[in-house]
């Protein structure tokens, strides 16, 4: 486990199910879930990266709308586009300073 992120536990309700939960202000938040001590990204959720990164860089997203009844923070730009005119972005690794392999992700229109 990375000792620089935050983390919790999680609990299962009485359906099963394993959640938690949290208040959050509007806007994109990154996570991701480790089982076992294994990373994994949540089976539905907004990604930002592919697959080949998931040690790396990849994390789940989710999107949390405005609501101006319990948020002043309006973070709607953050929102997910619905468009269809979407680019693409290709991953590439450059070296680091330390003599890694960093992942790049490259956003091209």
């Amino acid at each position: 486990m990375n000792d620089t992120w935050p983390t919790t536990n999680m609990g299962k309700n009485k359906n099963g199910i394993w959640v938690y939960t949290i208040p959050l202000p509007s806007g994109t938040f990154s996570y991701n879930f480790e089982v076992d001590v294994v990373k994994k990204l949540a089976p539905n959720a907004i990604t930002y990266a592919d697959s080949w990164a998931l040690e790396d860089v990849a994390m789940s997203q989710v999107y949390v709308p405005f609501d101006p009844e319990y948020q002043s923070d309006d973070r709607s730009i953050e929102m997910p586009y619905k468009g269809k005119d979407k680019g693409t972005v290709k991953y590439v690794h450059f070296p680091s300073v330390d003599g890694r392999e960093d992942p790049l992700g490259i956003y091209l229109p």
